[in-house]
Formats: structure tokens, C-alpha cells, sequence
């Protein structure tokens, strides 16, 4: 007994020191902090007497909820402990049991087939467990980061990128690259960008990659960037604001064709040789393409409504520009093209300028009204225009120096014209059966004999459909001019002869233009359209009727 007393102490005193040992301190270290980092390949995740984590019991000591708390996980550190403890000693009675065998080998047997059966389920259970553990349970990010919330990001180089998409899948603010100094962004987990991301004067940028980037919700502006070649972003679905300039290099841009939520495209100064898709875009702002040397290939298919501006201009001479659902458009501008196509288009709210495009023919058979002024001028191939339903052209018509342009006669429903006229050309005759006003003033000049001017200066009934003013037509060599009054009714007449080119060194003058004709190749002087434009506010501005 007193042998006995002696020991206690003796015992208390190495219980504490295991319990307190550093291995065994270290164990609950290693739990609490480990959940929080990423382990190594070679590294045990817990020790190697632990086994680890059922997520389903896991989830039934947390409530069903995900929740990291120091206490729970240690209970359950102590509860798989006490559970081993409890099954070695369970194995050790099951062997002293087996050493006993005074039930005979019958007994022995079933005893061993139970054994077998607790320790399969227990290796099953084992498996189960290891075979649920999901070790990014332990790694995921709790609520969104400050970091995330940030209004601006400004990144100047690829670590910057790296620390911010490594915390950041969805960013409140916008990004901003000046001065970046790698050759590549790579947005790597990022996947929103609820404001803007603007890069810009990154000399060194080569290439711009994101394989999980899905949205922009404002600009997506990318400016003078000369080394930049390459755009991938395969699964960018929506951007409020596509906007490139000064690119000169850039010659691949891959984005998802089913692109949406664009109300503004400008590209502008690239290599690209095609641009097209734009699937669930129908209504934009404003679509601008210019100064892309190599371009050969503008489609919006689905493209209804343009608000503001449609400008396609300044591209390859190669261009081909289709729109085939445009119904209307504020302002167009198409030049350099060799097809524009807009089978569709009913109405124009403000000018459209047709200007040295090489195409042979204009077809816009469902066009009515033009809210501004129509100018055809320096399509040399020409041949074939299609105006046939346009009833009321708000500003002036302007027809000019369109060579293979034979006949004027393309305008058959053409009521009213709230400007100027003015055309020119080698036209052998114009016909407007449907016309009754002209608002501004008139001047019509042709190289051919054949333009019977009468049609313009021999009114119906006594009275001009010209109210701006004066009235002055050339063909060959005789020239016409008029001075009406507000009303119609002609003031005054003239007639003269006037020379064409090639005919004298000398020049002459006629009407509001001058044309000097030094020698047979000299060349007609091209119209101005300001003067156009200036008549037609003037002629709006009196508001005759």
C-alpha cells in the first residue's frame, strides 16, 4: 500500500509531462493553423495517429454550416482519438478471447469472421472518410476581401497583376494598367470587373490573355499600345464599352461572339483584317471603325439600331461592310468601301455620306426619310443607286463627281428637299417625278451636251419648286441661271455660254463654283459641303413654308 502511495506522484508527474510534452502540444498546433494554408505534396495534412476529416461528420457537429471554429475542430481531434483508443482495446479482449477459445472452434470461427467483418467496416469507413476530404474546404475565403472593394486598381507590372487576382475573382472598381512594364496580362482567376479596365502607353505589352474573364460591366479601353499583337479573351460575354485606339500591330482579337450588353464600339488604328460577330447585340450607341489598314471584313449581323453613329471609314480600300438587319441609324458615314449593305434600312436621323467607296452600286430600297443631308460624292465605279422609296430629305442632296454615274433618276418618291442642291458629274439627265420643293438653292453642272436644263429653270405653272433663292444649270457648254423669289416665281434670267474642260487655258466662271480649265487634264474642282450645309441651315432658318 505504501509502495502504492509512493507511485502516485511518481504518476501524476509523467501524465503531465506527456500531456504537455512539445509533440503532443504541437499536434494541437498543427491542427488549429494547418486549415488555413496549403500543404505540400509530401506533408501528412494531420498526424499520422489522426485520421482525417468526414465532411459529413463535419458538417453535423457545425450545424450544416461551414464553419471554422478553433473548438470544434479540437473536439474532434480528441473525439478520433478516444474512438482509436476504444477500438485497440476492443482488439486486444478480442484476442485474449481468441487465446481462451473455450467455446470451442465453431465459436473461434464466428468470433473471426467477426473481427474481420468490424475491421473491413472500419477500413471502409476509413476510405469513406479519406475519399470525402476535400482539402479546399480548409483553403476557401471567407467573405469578399477589402482588397476587392477597391474603387481603383492601378497595376504596373505582372506581380501586381498576380497578388490581386490570387485574392479576387470578382472586382467592385476598375483596373487601370499605365506604364505596365511585362509583355503580358494574364487576368488569370478574375472572372468580373464591375467598373472599367483601362490599359494604356504600355510599350512593352505583347499580349492580353484571360481564360476565365466573363464581364466588363463599364470600358474595356485599350490606347497606344504599339507592341501589342494579341487579344484572348475567349469567354468575355459582356462589355457596356468596347473601346481601341492606336494598335498598330494588333492582328488577332478573340472574343465570345455571343458578346452582349455593348452600346459603344470604336476600333480604330489596328492590323485586324475582320471583325464580326456581335450575336445578342441590337441596339448600340455607337459603332466606329476606322484606320485599319488591313481590314477586309466589317459584319454586324444582328445590328438594329444605331443611336448616335455608324462611321466605317479610312479602312482598306477591300472593305466590305454588312448590316443586313440595320433598321435605323442617327448619323452614317461610309467611305472606302467596296459594299456597303443595308437592305433593311428604313431611316436616317441625321446626314449620310456615301464617299469614295469603290463599290458599283447602292441598294437602300426600304429607306424613306433622311433627317439631314444625303451626299453621294467621289464614287468613281458607281453605276446603280436604289433611293426609290425615300419620300423627304431634311438637309441638302448632294450628288458629285461620280463618274460612271449616267442618269440621276434613282430618287422616283422624293417630295421634298429641306436644302441645297447640288450635283455634278458627267450625268446625261435627272429626274425627280415626285419632287415639289427644293428649299435651297440649286446648282447642277454636267459635262454632257444631253442634260436638258429646262426641267430646272422652265417652272410648272409659272413658279419654281426652287425657293432658295437662285437656280444655275450647266450642261456642255451653256449655262442657265435663275433668281427666284421665296415663292417661286422667277426675278431674273440669264444665258451664257461656258466653257468646258480642255476648251481654252483661260477660265470662266458659273455660278456659285469656279472651274479653271488649264489644259485637257486638268481636274474638275471638287464641291464643298459646307457651302451645302450652310444653304440648307439658311434655307431651314427662313422657313419658307
Amino acid at each position: 500500500m505504501k509502495f502504492s502511495i509512493l507511485l502516485l506522484p511518481v504518476a501524476a508527474t509523467a501524465a503531465a509531462i506527456n500531456l504537455f510534452s512539445p509533440h503532443r502540444l504541437g499536434i494541437r498546433d498543427r491542427v488549429v493553423t494547418d486549415r488555413f494554408r496549403t500543404f505540400a505534396s509530401n506533408e501528412s495534412i494531420l498526424p499520422h495517429s489522426l485520421k482525417p476529416y468526414s465532411i459529413n461528420n463535419y458538417r453535423k457537429r457545425a450545424n450544416d454550416k461551414m464553419v471554422f471554429d478553433d473548438k470544434i475542430i479540437e473536439d474532434e481531434v480528441y473525439d478520433v482519438q478516444k474512438e482509436d483508443d476504444e477500438k485497440k482495446d476492443n482488439k486486444k479482449d478480442d484476442s485474449k478471447k481468441d487465446e481462451n477459445k473455450t467455446d470451442g472452434k465453431k465459436d473461434g470461427k464466428k468470433d473471426g469472421k467477426k473481427d474481420e467483418n468490424k475491421k473491413d467496416e472500419s477500413e471502409k469507413d476509413d476510405s469513406k472518410d479519406i475519399e470525402f476530404y476535400d482539402p479546399e474546404m480548409f483553403e476557401k475565403p471567407g467573405p469578399m476581401s477589402e482588397l476587392c472593394k477597391n474603387d481603383v486598381h492601378i497595376i504596373e507590372n505582372s506581380g501586381d497583376l498576380y497578388h490581386l487576382q490570387a485574392q479576387c475573382d470578382t472586382l467592385l472598381g476598375s483596373i487601370h494598367f499605365a506604364n505596365y512594364v511585362d509583355a503580358l496580362i494574364d487576368f488569370g482567376n478574375i472572372q468580373n470587373v464591375k467598373g472599367s479596365i483601362y490599359v494604356e502607353k504600355s510599350s512593352h505589352l505583347v499580349k492580353i490573355e484571360g481564360s476565365k474573364l466573363q464581364a466588363v460591366g463599364e470600358t474595356f479601353s485599350l490606347q497606344s499600345l504599339t507592341s501589342l499583337v494579341s487579344i484572348n479573351l475567349p469567354y468575355l460575354k459582356e462589355a457596356r464599352v468596347i473601346d481601341w485606339k492606336v494598335l498598330p500591330i494588333l492582328n488577332e482579337a478573340l472574343i465570345n461572339e455571343n458578346l452582349g450588353g455593348l452600346k459603344s464600339l470604336t476600333i480604330s488604328d489596328t492590323s485586324l483584317s475582320t471583325i464580326e460577330g456581335f450575336k445578342n447585340v441590337e441596339d448600340v450607341e455607337i459603332f466606329q471603325v476606322n484606320n485599319n489598314r488591313f481590314l477586309e471584313t466589317v459584319k454586324a449581323n444582328n445590328i438594329q439600331y444605331v443611336r448616335q453613329k455608324l462611321s466605317v471609314h479610312a479602312n482598306a480600300r477591300e472593305t466590305e461592310l454588312e448590316m443586313p438587319k440595320l433598321i435605323s441609324a442617327e448619323n452614317i458615314t461610309v467611305r472606302d468601301t467596296s459594299l456597303a449593305y443595308f437592305p433593311k434600312l428604313e431611316t436616317v436621323g441625321s446626314s449620310f455620306e456615301l464617299i469614295q467607296n469603290q463599290f458599283s452600286e447602292m441598294q437602300v430600297p426600304n429607306l424613306k426619310t433622311i433627317g439631314g443631308t444625303l451626299g453621294i460624292i467621289d464614287n468613281v465605279n458607281l453605276k446603280l443607286a436604289n433611293f426609290r422609296n425615300v419620300t423627304d430629305i431634311e438637309g441638302g442632296l448632294m450628288i458629285a463627281n461620280n463618274t460612271k454615274l449616267d442618269k440621276i433618276d434613282f430618287f422616283t418618291s422624293l417630295k421634298q428637299i429641306g436644302g441645297a442642291i447640288y450635283f455634278e458629274g458627267k450625268f446625261s439627265d435627272t429626274d425627280f417625278p415626285q419632287l415639289k420643293l427644293v428649299k435651297g438653292s440649286a446648282l447642277i453642272k454636267t459635262n454632257s451636251g444631253q442634260m436638258d436644263c429646262s426641267k430646272w429653270t422652265t417652272p410648272k405653272n409659272g413658279r419654281s419648286i426652287v425657293r432658295g433663292g437662285k437656280i444655275t444649270c450647266t450642261s456642255g457648254r451653256r449655262q442657265k441661271s435663275q433668281s427666284v423669289s421665296q415663292d417661286g416665281a422667277v426675278l431674273s434670267e440669264t444665258v451664257e455660254d461656258h466653257e468646258t474642260e480642255g476648251d481654252s487655258s483661260s477660265g470662266s466662271k458659273g455660278g456659285f463654283f469656279s472651274n479653271n480649265s488649264r489644259s485637257s487634264d486638268a481636274k474638275v474642282e471638287r464641291p464643298n459641303l459646307s457651302w451645302v450645309l450652310y444653304v440648307a441651315l439658311l434655307a431651314i432658318g427662313h422657313n419658307f413654308l
